[in-house]
């Protein structure tokens, strides 16, 4: 009951004093009676309650107010006789208490409807709504909490250490960074995960807005909190389209071409860093397209993915630029190291065949090595040195590797 008379606007409390007042002061001052001390009593309680109920409420309990007065006046005309001024006096009370009664009950009514509708709103949305009150150190959220989060903001606020506990192990820092800025009175945009109940993870973002005094103190934190996990996976289905094969699901050449300019960089920055570009194609691929079609050529292609991804390792990358070529980027490798991976690969490619509907299906890869920084200081000029000395390999018989040297270079410097 106090926090509901907490909750008054203060327009409604001046009207509840002046109510309170013109009556009490009419019949103590001009009257010299009690009779204002008894309305002030009876007002009080139809404002009061008109606030609270509504304009049934408030009727009613006006109704009830003036028959009681009636009864005791028609007991006080009885014993003493009713004088004219005073029926005067009832009437005009009673008539203002039900004029009372009828404006603030609808004034509350309406209240109550706005009330009622922005709160449906609010927990309505596909969204947690957030107030986080400073000075009591409160917390209001709405119900779309348990939506996102798989918790109720009763479990919340029982056990506030649940915001910290529910963000992914990874996101801590984001999240705690986050929390930092909001209560230094910053706004922030956050975007972190969450780990529901069920274990399910969930990509949030969190807004939040400082609220000010007029003496400039952080009073008040506001914030709403997005679930955008299906953006994000829409998000990494674009991102994996631009920069994944189709068929392979291996970086394509656009993913190659970008990470190669970061390691070249990156080793023109440190003398000793060095590693190997890759180009693999594959003998008598062709031959197999043509003769048992596409269907098998690309499930060829698939599990030649697989055998090269066995022979090189973990921190090493292959990708496919497209038909049978694919390349390696192996960081921080010499040539020695890149002969025995080029090796590998030849050997786990070569050595079995490729069963498709109980067919055969034997091919070869023909490999081309350049090494950064020494062979070129672009992606683009290490692919093309790879893919140069790629066919070199075929030239010279197949099922092999070539490493690019000066001398090719020359020769490469003078194509058109």
């Amino acid at each position: 009951m106090l926090a509901d008379l907490r909750s008054i606007p203060m327009k409604i409390w001046m009207i509840i004093i002046c109510i309170w007042m013109v009556p009490l002061l009419f019949g103590l001052i001009i009257q010299d009676s009690s009779l204002g001390a008894i309305w002030f009593i009876y007002l009080g309680l139809v404002v009061l309650t008109s606030y609270f109920t509504g304009l049934q409420g408030g009727l009613i309990i006006a109704f009830i107010s003036v028959i009681i007065h009636i009864s005791f006046g028609l007991i006080s005309f009885i014993y003493t006789g009713y004088h004219a001024t005073e029926l005067f006096y009832l009437i005009t009370h009673s008539i203002l208490q039900f004029l009372l009664a009828f404006a603030i009950g609808q004034l509350a009514d309406k209240l109550k409807d706005k009330h009622k509708e922005v709160e449906d709103i609010f927990n309505s949305l596909d969204a947690t709504i957030w107030s986080h009150d400073l000075k009591k150190d409160t917390i209001i959220i709405s119900t779309g909490v348990e939506l996102i989060y798989g918790y109720t903001g009763k479990e919340f606020a029982e056990d506030p250490s649940l915001w910290n506990k529910v963000v992914h192990p990874e996101d801590t820092k984001i999240a705690k960074k986050m929390n930092e800025d909001a209560l230094s009175g910053l706004p922030t945009n956050t975007i972190f995960r969450i780990v529901r109940p069920d274990g399910k993870v969930r990509w949030i973002q969190d807004k939040a807005t400082p609220i000010f005094d007029k003496n400039n103190n952080l009073v008040k934190i506001n914030g709403v909190v997005l679930d955008i996990t299906e953006r994000k996976l829409a998000e990494e289905k674009i991102k994996k389209m631009a920069y994944y094969d189709y068929l392979t699901n291996l970086p394509n050449r656009k993913f190659i071409h970008e990470r190669l300019t970061k390691l070249v960089n990156q080793s023109q920055e440190t003398i000793s860093h060095i590693g190997a570009v890759m180009f693999i194609d594959l003998d008598g691929f062709k031959q197999v397209n043509d003769t048992l079609g596409h269907d098998v050529g690309d499930k060829l292609l698939i599990e030649v993915s697989r055998r090269i991804q066995d022979s090189i390792g973990n921190e090493d990358i292959l990708g496919r630029l497209g038909g049978d070529e694919f390349v390696i980027l192996a960081d921080d490798v010499d040539e020695i190291e890149g002969g025995k991976i080029a090796e590998k690969i030849i050997s786990n490619i070569s050595s079995f065949p490729f069963i498709f509907n109980k067919d055969s299906v034997y091919v070869t890869p023909s490999i081309g090595i350049c090494m950064y920084p020494f062979d070129g200081d672009s992606a683009e000029d290490l692919l093309k040195k790879a893919d140069y000395a790629m066919y070199l390999s075929k030239n010279l018989g197949k099922n092999q590797y070539q490493f690019f040297n000066v001398r090719e270079d020359i020769q490469l410097s003078q194509l058109p």
